[in-house]
């Protein structure tokens, strides 16, 4: 009689070894038909004895032959005794009153040791070595391993194994039950773990209570035996199962939680952004917004110093009248121009910290001269080496008072970071467990959105968006409402800033053959391409930024046996073993 498969589901070791990689890499050796192996197992014999309480009395016999051995010492016998349910929980089988002995009742030496869900018997002695063949009883009583569905119980049992290092070449197995049943559903299998080939037999002994099963052809190594057998309900009890706290089961449940913590950093990162952010409308403004300094207006742009802001200066510097640039014609064939600097008189105009302070660094006293190669030979710029840095650390001084306001008090940042290294800790350790990216990826994730705001406040917003309103106008001007008597003043006034914005070509380009070089600018032809201007100061000044150090970096704030559902290597039992 067969009995259909409840609920669909089929009990299997809960084991950590990969098991599509135990399944092939055990069919290795099946490619090998003549192999000779170190030592083999001749017969396994088990007899269950299940009793009412729902406790089942094993008995295991091992024939082994290690007659072409000469340094084993015994075998490991490795029963599994934690397993999943229907819903991928863990629950404990109890194994218990534990004795190994020969076939004559001779106590065997053996030490015990949980192995992750194995129990390892580890049999014999290590100062001695065994030859020929060797027989093992090993005795002991498990629990919590009956199956109790609605219509029968079953004991469903991998009798070998599929993890052992040695063929099996027969294997018998006796099943009693405390009382006579009406049904005895039963079935075998064999074969690579999920295998459903039956090269077995069983058969229902005479006393009604009592079954065998037998393999009728050897097991390969990797190849195991498992049994069902099924009785009426009611002769044996079904304890409760004794589950685990499961780390990776909750894990695997709980790892979601961590997807709100992103959500809430976005949400917060997003709410920011919104209050700060100016509600007036984008309109062309057509001067620097209250009149920003041109070293300042870049870092208000970009959120960070860039080499520009010193060309800027330098350029800023020129339309001053401090600093005057002479080009200079190649030479030969393989010439090329090149270009002399004079420092003109000490300033009339007054000068912003950034232009004082390039001003104060020049390589050249007022009214002196010298060519670019002259200065990348005696000091390497038009500013002072070694100069930068401090220019960056007087524009960030000069907008610091611009930034948002953190208000991190040295116990907020105690706590701050007690609360990070905990949030990564259980992130990375709930990865692990719960083998999957989600909780890792949601703190990162988190911790970016949090960190990830805007540099400035509300009054530094503010001026971001006049600094993008400058932008406009620079890049859009109207040539028809320009005032072409003040073109030349126009464009030399808001050069520099062009240039500290990265918008020198544009600008120009508003203009185009209407404008001169200008005074502080003189070329042999009287011609000059002011994309190019740019790229010739800021040669002046590589020398002296690319060897300074330090240099600046951005800044920013910021995984029932019958009825189809029986294979080799399902139900309970199971495990392995190997010489040692």
């Amino acid at each position: 009689m067969k009995l259909k498969w409840v609920n669909g589901k089929t009990l299997v070791p809960n084991s950590s070894m990969n098991k599509l990689f135990v399944r092939y890499f055990f069919l290795i050796p099946l490619f090998f038909a003549n192999q000779t192996f170190a030592w083999t197992i001749e017969e396994f014999n088990l007899f269950a004895d299940i009793q009412a309480d729902g406790t089942v009395q094993i008995k295991e016999t091992i024939q082994a032959d290690f007659t072409n051995e000469t340094y084993k010492h015994g075998i490991f016998r490795d029963i599994p005794a934690e397993y999943k349910d229907e819903n991928g929980k863990t629950f404990k089988t109890p194994i218990q009153n534990i004795t190994v002995t020969d076939v004559d009742g001779n106590r065997r030496n053996f030490t015990q040791s949980m192995e992750g869900s194995h129990l390892s018997l580890k049999i014999g002695d290590a100062d001695k070595t065994v030859s020929e063949k060797e027989t093992y009883v090993i005795k002991y009583t498990v629990s919590g391993v009956i199956n109790a569905f609605e219509e029968h119980d079953e004991f469903f049992w991998n009798v070998t194994g599929n993890q052992w290092d040695s063929p099996i070449e027969k294997v018998a197995v006796v099943v009693g039950i405390p009382e006579v049943s009406n049904t005895y559903p039963m079935e075998c299998f064999t074969g690579t773990e999920g295998s459903t080939e039956q090269n077995c037999s069983s058969q229902l002994g005479e006393s009604m209570d009592i079954a065998f099963f037998r393999t009728t052809e050897p097991l390969a190594v990797g190849e195991g035996f498992t049994i069902v057998f099924g009785w009426d309900k009611g002769l044996v009890a079904i304890p409760e199962r004794i589950y685990t706290f499961d780390f990776q089961y909750w894990a695997k449940r709980l790892q979601y939680l961590f997807l709100f913590f992103p959500l809430w950093a976005t949400y917060r990162n997003f709410r920011i952004r919104k209050e700060l952010k100016p509600q007036k409308a984008l309109i062309p403004l057509y001067h620097p917004p209250e009149n920003m300094g041109v070293g300042l207006i870049g870092f208000f742009d970009r959120g960070k110093s860039n080499t520009r802001d010193l060309t800027a200066v330098l350029t800023q510097l020129c339309v001053k009248g401090i600093l005057k640039i002479k080009e200079i014609p190649a030479s030969g064939a393989f010439g090329k121009e090149s270009y002399e600097f004079t420092v003109l008189k000490a300033p009339d105009l007054p000068l912003d910290k950034e232009e004082q302070y390039v001003y104060d660094h020049l390589t050249l006293p007022p009214g002196k001269s010298a060519t670019l190669k002259e200065l990348t030979k005696a000091s390497g710029s038009i500013f002072k080496y070694g100069q930068y840095q401090g220019l960056v650390n007087q524009i960030r001084l000069e907008v610091s008072h611009y930034f948002r306001n953190s208000s991190v008090t040295p116990l907020k940042f105690l706590g701050l970071t007690f609360v990070f290294f905990w949030a990564f800790f259980f992130g990375i350790v709930g990865s692990a467990i719960a083998n999957s990216l989600i909780p890792t990826l949601s703190l990162v994730g988190g911790i970016i959105a949090l960190v990830a705001l805007p540099m400035f406040g509300a009054k530094g917003q503010a001026l971001k968006h006049d600094v993008e309103g400058y932008k406009l106008f620079l890049t859009t001007a109207d040539k028809d409402r320009i005032n072409w008597s003040e073109a030349q003043n126009i464009f030399e006034k808001n050069l520099p800033y062009a240039i500290a914005l990265d918008l020198t070509d544009k600008w120009a380009q508003v203009f185009g053959d209407k404008i001169q070089p200008p005074e502080w600018y003189e070329s042999p032809n009287n011609s000059m391409n002011f994309g190019q201007l740019q790229r010739n100061i800021t040669t002046s000044a590589a020398s002296s930024i690319t060897r300074s150090t330090p240099r600046t970096t951005s800044s920013s704030s910021g995984s029932s046996g019958f009825g189809g559902g029986g294979s080799s290597g399902g139900g309970f039992g199971g495990g392995g073993g190997r010489s040692w």
